[in-house]
């Protein structure tokens, strides 16, 4: 019989004390150490992520802004989501076009119009041969 066989599992595994657990060359963060001794609540991780992201952006961009375009990149590979997205796509490239061409379309009646009424405005009156019949004041000319 072997060694391994013979001896019971809970003997075969050591667990490693604080320092060589902190000196891991395997662990890719420090344990969050709690000032109270209990166990961290499952919502800690997610108000603790919520706080790096919504962090101000003093020493460069916000972590969303370089995962964003990766996260589009990975949906990207999906087909059903790169089919809708591309969808989507068509149809605001469509919608901007469109709007382009309206514009394009308008904008002479738009300026005819808004010439004519400024010209409009500007005209000025002219003086009637004679004075408008009931009207108390003697000059012709409107004020």
């Amino acid at each position: 019989m072997s060694l391994a066989a013979a001896a019971p599992n809970h003997c075969l595994t050591r667990h490693p004390n604080e320092e060589e657990r902190l000196m891991s060359v395997t662990s890719t963060h420090s344990p969050v150490a709690h000032t109270d001794g209990s166990a961290q609540r499952w919502g800690e991780p997610l108000t603790e992520t919520a706080e790096v992201i919504g962090a101000p952006p003093i020493y460069g961009p916000p972590i969303s802004f370089l995962l964003g375009p990766w996260l589009l990149l990975v949906l990207l590979l999906i087909p059903p989501f790169a089919l809708l997205f591309t969808v989507v796509l068509v149809l605001a490239v469509a919608a901007g076009l469109l709007a382009a061409l309206t514009a394009l379309l308008a904008s002479p009646y738009l300026l005819v119009r808004r010439h004519r009424a400024h010209r409009a405005l500007q005209a000025k009156p002219q003086a009637s041969p004679r004075p408008v019949r009931g009207s108390t004041d003697p000059s012709p000319l409107p004020i």
